[in-house]
C-alpha cells in the first residue's frame, strides 16, 4: 500500500507540480541541429555506419508536463558497402522525417529531464536509383533547460525506425540521432 502512495504521489508531482520549473509560453517554435547515425539493412550485405549533420524544427504546445510537437529535419547520408557492387554503392540518401512528438517532462530544478516518443513520415532518397515514403516511429530522451521565461535550449538522442521500397527491394534504415537546439515560447 505504501509503494502504491508513493508512485501516486510522484504521478501527482508529474503532472502538476511543475509549477515556475518553465517558462511562461505554452506555444513554441525552435530550431534543431546535430549528427545522425544511419544503419542499413539491405539483404545480407554489410554497411558500413555514416554520420551527417542533420538540421530541422519543431513547433509545438507545452500543456503541464506534457509537450505535443511536430518535428521535422533532415540528413543526407552516403552509401558505403564494398560488396553492394556499382549500382548502389557510393550513393547520397537523404533522408528526412516529418512526424508527431510527444514529450513527458519530469519536473527538476534548472534542467528538465523528459522521454519523447513519435510517429511520423520517413522519407528515404537515394539519388538517382530510386525513393520511397514510410510510416515509421522513433523514441528517446532528452533534457531541456529554460534560461529565461521564454528561451529554452534542449538536447536529444532519440532512436528511429523506417522501412522502405526502393526499386522493388526492402530497405530497412536504424538512425540514432542527437540533436540540440533552440526553443522560444511565446
Amino acid at each position: 500500500m505504501k509503494r502504491k502512495i508513493v508512485l501516486l504521489g510522484i504521478l501527482i508531482v508529474c503532472l502538476f507540480g511543475s509549477g515556475n520549473l518553465f517558462g511562461d509560453g505554452m506555444f513554441f517554435i525552435g530550431l534543431q541541429g546535430g549528427w545522425s547515425q544511419q544503419s542499413i539493412d539491405f539483404r545480407d550485405i554489410e554497411f558500413n555506419k555514416d554520420t551527417a549533420f542533420l538540421y530541422g524544427a519543431r513547433v509545438g504546445i507545452r500543456i503541464l508536463t506534457f509537450v505535443v510537437e511536430g518535428n521535422f529535419y533532415q540528413a543526407s547520408h552516403n552509401i558505403d558497402a564494398s560488396d553492394i557492387g556499382d549500382l548502389w554503392d557510393s550513393r547520397k540518401i537523404n533522408y528526412n522525417y516529418l512526424g508527431l512528438n510527444v514529450r513527458l517532462f519530469l519536473p527538476f530544478p534548472i534542467v528538465n529531464p523528459y522521454l519523447t516518443l513519435g510517429y511520423g513520415t520517413y522519407t528515404a532518397d537515394i539519388k538517382e536509383i530510386g525513393k520511397d515514403k514510410s510510416g515509421g516511429w522513433n523514441a528517446g530522451l532528452g533534457l531541456e533547460m529554460f534560461l529565461t521565461k521564454k528561451f529554452s535550449l534542449l538536447g536529444e538522442a532519440r532512436y528511429n525506425h523506417g522501412n522502405f521500397e526502393i526499386e522493388n527491394e526492402e530497405l530497412s534504415i536504424k538512425d540514432f540521432t542527437f540533436h540540440v537546439g533552440i526553443n522560444f515560447y511565446f
